[in-house]
């Protein structure tokens, strides 16, 4: 699996703290919203704009974004397999062994990478983000 590919998947759920301005998820799900993705807000504890499962979502996403501690991330490695998600991407800090393992014991697709520097990369080369140039 690419990261090009992935990116092109327009629906995603970002799993993390996303409505607090501190936080990485915050400034994820943002970017995605602002380079003309459907983002949904993921949270074990739910809140404004935010479902406390992969599975109260109001559309199934293509792709999983995980900004969370890993922890809390392996529940939503299962619950995306449980549901057909395939597509997981891993941010910075939430990538470690364990879960890269439990992505494999799952046979989930997954990419270790930054959202944020990534559409930066991407968005001279693919049509559907907006130049930054």
């Amino acid at each position: 699996m690419d990261k090009e590919f992935m990116l092109q998947q327009k629906i995603w759920a970002v799993v993390g703290d996303a409505n607090n301005p501190e936080k990485p998820a915050f400034r994820v799900v943002n970017t995605l919203i602002r380079n003309g993705y459907e983002a949904y807000i993921v949270h074990p504890k739910g809140g404004h704009r935010t479902f406390p499962s992969l599975r109260t979502l109001l559309r199934k996403p293509h792709v999983v974004c995980l900004v969370i501690n890993p922890i809390a991330g392996a529940v939503f490695l299962q619950e995306a397999h449980d549901l057909g998600i395939q597509h997981i991407w891993i941010q910075p800090g939430a990538d470690t062994p364990e879960i890269l393992a439990r992505c494999r014991e799952l046979n989930l697709d997954c990419i270790q990478a930054c959202v944020l520097v990534e559409t930066v990369n991407l968005a001279n080369h693919l049509p559907f983000l907006p130049s930054r140039s």
